[in-house]
């Protein structure tokens, strides 16, 4: 755990920092130029409006307020506040992610959050790895509660089974600590998870589509392998390729994941894994219940099969908008195709932020000529009166 790492030495912690101060300073510059634009006004006002300086001190005026108009609009594409805990989840972009994910939830989460939330999140970390049950692993048990809170975020579960659950693995203090903790409330929780849904909903859709297979106790289509993957249908500024690789067999076995696309970077992708066997049998064949006694329901057997298996994630560029495509194929190590998957996407430019860039550029090209224009009129009348 990373509980007593200052804050400034983690990742993101710069990006952070600079969109502060970048935030800042845009706003102080159209506060003292709306101040200016109000004092030129009042000037104006006070001497007479329908004469020639008048008019140029009206022309200033408007420009200062149409390029702090602009100014404004430039901040207002990565909103964010420092009053609650999850204020900078909007405008945090992490700078770095990891390419496997040996805890998927937990890695999900911390990616997810901004440096000074990812503090307290490492924290609450060693809070419940200290109530966790004798003999329960400690990263199993991480990953079943992140599991459980997402599924009673999406309304799968009520309070009365998650804290069910949780008493298989934490202690009587530690179930009542956990749910009543005075920063990770459910109200935290719920805007983590929604956060992460948006900003990666590949990842989310894969977790409940080997649930839903889990449930129905749908056998595996490779034999000793499951295998699936997922990516964004509409791709904005990149494109976050998730695959899950699990070995069911008893034994090592090495594989080769391949992506390929013309329409994104990198084109051409190889990746070799070595899968060990998992430390028990967490796939059925039979339909599993969502939550039981013990850890042969849905959420334990998930958490097992997050735990041994392997998720890969890779951010891939697009180069072009418009329809897009991404073979991705798994092999052996001789190259043999084990099963392979084509993803068709659109690319196409988020238009929001478009709009609001477009209509920013264009407040300080017409306030920017505007203001020009009233100092060179200006200059012409004194040099005309010299």
């Amino acid at each position: 755990m990373n509980s007593h790492r200052p804050v400034t030495s983690m990742h993101g912690f710069s990006s952070v920092d600079g969109l502060i101060s970048r935030t800042m300073a845009s706003h102080n510059t159209a506060l003292w130029m709306s101040v200016t634009a109000t004092i030129i006004s009042l000037i104006v006002a006070y001497l007479d409006s329908d004469s020639e300086l008048g008019g140029r001190g009206l022309l200033a005026s408007a420009s200062l307020v149409t390029i702090a108009i602009g100014q404004h609009l430039s901040t207002r594409n990565r909103k964010f506040n420092m009053v609650t805990d999850d204020g900078l989840l909007t405008a945090y972009t992490p700078p770095i992610h990891p390419s496997t994910l040996n805890m998927a939830y937990t890695d999900m989460m911390r990616n997810l959050m901004d440096p000074l939330l990812r503090s307290k999140f490492d924290d609450f970390l060693n809070e419940f790895e200290s109530n966790t049950k004798k003999g329960v692993n400690k990263e199993f048990g991480w990953e079943k509660f992140l599991m459980l809170m997402h599924r009673r975020f999406k309304g799968g579960i009520d309070r009365s089974t998650t804290s069910i659950e949780l008493a298989e693995i934490l202690t009587s203090k530690g179930v009542k600590l956990i749910l009543e903790h005075e920063i990770f409330k459910e109200e935290l929780w719920d805007s983590l998870f929604a956060s992460s849904n948006r900003n990666n909903p590949a990842f989310y859709r894969l977790i409940e589509r080997l649930e839903q297979d889990l449930a129905i106790g749908k056998k595996a289509d490779l034999d000793g392998l499951l295998f699936d993957v997922d990516l964004e249908n509409v791709v904005t500024e990149k494109a976050n390729l998730f695959c899950y690789i699990h070995n069911l067999s008893d034994e090592e076995r090495q594989v080769v994941l391949r992506v390929h696309s013309p329409d994104f970077r990198p084109n051409d992708l190889a990746l070799r894994y070595n899968l060990e066997p998992g430390e028990k049998s967490w796939w059925a064949d039979e339909a599993v219940p969502l939550s039981s006694e013990g850890d042969d329901d849905v959420i334990g057997r998930m958490s097992g099969l997050l735990r041994d298996g392997t998720i890969t994630w890779q951010t891939l560029l697009p180069e072009r908008t418009g329809e897009a495509s991404v073979s991705v194929r798994l092999e052996n190590t001789n190259g043999d195709l084990l099963v392979g998957r084509q993803i068709n996407v659109r690319v196409q430019p988020e238009f929001v932020t478009w709009l609001r860039n477009t209509s920013s550029i264009t407040s300080y090209l017409l306030g920017g000529v505007g203001l020009f224009g009233a100092i060179i009129f200006q200059l012409m009348a004194l040099l005309a009166s010299a």
